[in-house]
């Protein structure tokens, strides 16, 4: 299970938690494997990221990640698919990171998230396609108004958001 720290691992004063910076990533780990760490976001206020790390995928900004299982690290991330039925969502990338590195991604508290279709305010959201979009249609999967299987809702869209942008969300990501 992951631990919540506040502020980053191993810090000692309250000024590291003001030094924490979720777009910053490294090629060696920031912080203990499986550290999360609390942000206070100008727009978005309080927000909560896991340290992970990327593999054969960068990221875009508001792409949904998941745990890469083949990895067998429970550390290493991937694109997240919709076609897995029901994604082990690792969090949302809020910055741009390069393939081998060490980052943080958004796992509670308001974000940007990459809509593949235009996305209701106030309606769930999930994992849409397979590059790591999300949408509200795919959530209604899970009130049976389709045949497909159920998918992980991670949070809802704070307001609408149009096709193939990114909009706020509110995340809340296990």
């Amino acid at each position: 299970m992951f631990a919540f720290n506040l502020p980053i691992p191993g810090s000692d004063t309250a000024k590291d938690l003001a030094a924490f910076d979720p777009t910053k990533s490294s090629s060696t780990r920031m912080a203990p494997k499986g550290s999360c760490a609390w942000f206070n976001h100008a727009t978005y206020g309080m927000q909560l990221y896991r340290q992970v790390k990327t593999d054969t995928d960068a990221t875009v900004v508001g792409q949904v990640m998941q745990w890469d299982v083949s990895a067998l690290d429970n550390e290493t991330i991937e694109v997240a698919e919709a076609a897995s039925k029901l994604v082990t969502t690792a969090g949302v990338a809020q910055t741009v990171f390069p393939q081998g590195v060490y980052c943080w991604l958004l796992v509670r508290g308001q974000g940007l998230g990459l809509s593949d279709q235009q996305t209701v305010a106030g309606s769930p959201i999930q994992v849409s396609t397979a590059d790591g979009s999300i949408s509200d249609a795919a959530a209604s999967v899970q009130t049976g108004t389709t045949t497909s299987e159920p998918h992980e809702w991670i949070g809802y869209a704070v307001a609408t958001i149009e096709n193939d942008v990114t909009g706020v969300c509110a995340f809340t990501i296990y």
